[in-house]
């Protein structure tokens, strides 16, 4: 039937062709070319940490939670996980080619948001954070000293401060995660003073908890006051310790008699790292390597020549004895 009104009518046939042409050469401009179409699944990373547990305490505190209330989100294809003995727990939820990676992960934050009240104290302290990431790595970087000057967790503790996060403001770039440690400070106790002293580690992390924290003091002169006062002082205390020397003077226990025991006597603290997890080696020499993940949709080519553009920038920047490589 659609046939024949066009046989019967063909300069009405001529005029719908020429307006169909016209409005193709409008917007060929506008419209999104690909030449090859998007085959790899988008995945959103839940990722969780709790300090101290084993891979089989993570598997039965966090990851059961999290993954019965993950499951059977709406678009999902499968789910992986995996737990270490560091504490570390990630979730990988990938879902169906062309779905919305904004709303897919909306969907497994809103799953996440049931299964917080499910885990340990310990856990939802640290957080629980929700990302997105293609399954493609679009490379590795290596940061590495080669005459030595700089230590394996001076180059990592540069890398999370100062690298990590510029990359991952580059335009295609999903992740950049640091294989290596960061700076921190570490307080190794002795068990047999501790016994001695009557404690245990609770009561360590108890008095460091109570102890390290930024107290707000206020201000004197301001109100509610007599009026009288011309003069507003804010105060400000002390906070956050930074120093290994001020966290051993941290009191853990006062006697009745006014005896004191403090970290230094129960064990001793020092800079080093936060997990002793990760070793790099290039020729020999300690490095570190950053892994960059592409995002969804985005052109590996063209991110990597944005990511070269940044690192040209980063490299003006870097200490001396320092390089950083693409491999």
């Amino acid at each position: 039937m659609i046939s024949k009104v066009f046989i019967d009518r063909p300069r009405f046939a001529m005029v719908i062709s020429i307006v169909l042409t016209l409005a193709g050469l409008l917007s060929i401009r506008n419209l999104p070319v690909t030449q090859y179409p998007q085959v790899t699944p988008p995945q959103v990373i839940v990722s969780a940490t709790y300090p101290g547990a084993n891979a089989q305490e993570l598997a039965n505190t966090v990851a059961v939670p999290l993954e019965e209330e993950v499951n059977g989100v709406d678009g999902m294809i499968y789910m992986s996980s995996d737990c270490d003995d560091s504490g570390n727990y990630s979730l990988t939820v990938t879902f169906e080619v062309g779905t919305d990676l904004d709303l897919d992960m909306v969907k497994v934050q809103n799953r996440v948001q049931q299964a917080t009240p499910k885990l340990p104290k310990e856990v939802t302290e640290q957080g629980v954070s929700v990302t997105t990431r293609s399954s493609d790595m679009l490379g590795f970087l290596n940061l590495r000293s080669p005459k030595g000057t700089h230590d394996r967790l001076f180059l990592s503790d540069y890398a999370h401060n100062h690298i990590k996060h510029v990359l991952k403001r580059v335009p295609g770039v999903g992740s950049a995660e640091v294989y290596g440690p960061k700076r921190s400070m570490r307080v190794w106790l002795d068990a047999d003073m501790l016994s001695a002293q009557g404690l245990s580690s609770d009561d360590v992390i108890a008095a460091i908890r109570s102890q390290n924290i930024q107290a707000t003091l206020g201000s004197v002169g301001g109100a509610p006051s007599d009026g009288e006062s011309q003069t507003v002082y804010t105060l400000r205390a002390k906070g956050r310790l930074n120093e290994p020397v001020d966290f051993r003077e941290i009191v853990v226990r006062t006697a009745a008699d006014g005896g004191l025991v403090r970290l230094k006597d129960v064990g001793r603290v020092e800079f080093g790292q936060n997990t002793y997890l990760f070793s790099g080696n290039y020729n020999g020499a300690d490095s570190v390597s950053i892994a960059l993940a592409q995002k969804p949709g985005s052109n590996a080519i063209e991110t990597m020549d944005r990511i070269q553009e940044e690192l040209g920038r980063l490299r003006e920047q870097l200490p001396e004895d320092m390089v950083c490589e693409t491999s």
